[in-house]
């Protein structure tokens, strides 16, 4: 449990949300696809949040009809944040630099 805790720390997962309706057919549709899917909870009727790796997250929308709306909440992990940091070009120059 703990090492794939620090996996999907590692590749990075993303938290969605899913709006539609009958959201179970979505999650045996994800479960038959082998996408994995954590911590599903269902806030309303119509709305879902989930964690999923970012490849799982591709592959959900491309099995997904036009009935569901999936979009991505927030990115986790270390490779969002390295691509964070790398975006801020002199905030990494300044870290490299103070680094070395």
């Amino acid at each position: 449990m703990i090492i794939e805790y620090i996996w999907n720390l590692l590749i990075g997962y993303v938290i969605i949300t899913v709006e539609g309706l009958s959201m179970e057919k979505l999650i045996n549709l994800a479960a038959l696809s082998d996408i994995k899917v954590w911590e599903l909870s269902r806030t309303s009727y119509t709305h879902l949040t989930a964690k999923t790796t970012l490849i799982g997250y591709k592959k959900l929308k491309k099995i997904a009809d036009d009935k569901y709306n999936i979009k991505v909440f927030k990115s986790k992990g270390i490779t969002s944040e390295v691509r964070r940091l790398y975006l801020r070009k002199a905030l990494f120059f300044g870290i490299l630099v103070s680094l070395l």
